[in-house]
Order: C-alpha cells, then structure tokens, then sequence
C-alpha cells in the first residue's frame, strides 16, 4: 500500500459486497508480499552497512595500533 487512502479503499471494499471480497484479500495479499520484501531488502541493506562499519573499525584499530608502535619505536630511536 502506498498511503493511508489506499488501506481505507481496502476497508470499504471488504465492507462493501462480498462478492468483491476475494478480489480485495488478493490486492492485500499482494501488498503484504511487497511490503515484506521490501523490508527484507531494507534488511540486507542495514546488515551490509553494519558489517561495512566493522570493516572500517577494524582497519582503524590496526591503524591506530600501528601508530603507536610506530611512536613508540621513533621514541626509542630518539634517545640513542
């Protein structure tokens, strides 16, 4: 469903004519499945993105342990 009017068109119809109730749980079931699969996709996006910030995490413990070995080394050539 793309906005609220849509959902009150779905309520009316199934209020309305029985006749016309399979028709409406169709369309409904079909906007359920959309919306799940855009949910799962939404999903995947925010696990890509946090496993993306690990990533990048990881790369800036290294760097930053690396620069303090780094210091610590140059701080020790520096006194001889």
């Amino acid at each position: 469903m793309e906005d609220a009017s849509e959902m009150n068109d779905v309520r009316a119809q199934l209020a309305g004519d029985p006749s016309e109730h399979g028709q409406t749980l169709t369309k409904l079931a079909e906007a359920v499945g959309v919306l799940v699969t855009g949910q799962a996709e939404h999903s995947r996006i925010l696990r890509a993105q946090g496993q993306a910030l690990e990533d990048q995490t990881r790369m800036l413990q290294t760097l930053v342990s690396g620069q303090a070995a780094l210091l610590e080394e140059l701080r020790g050539q520096g006194g001889k």
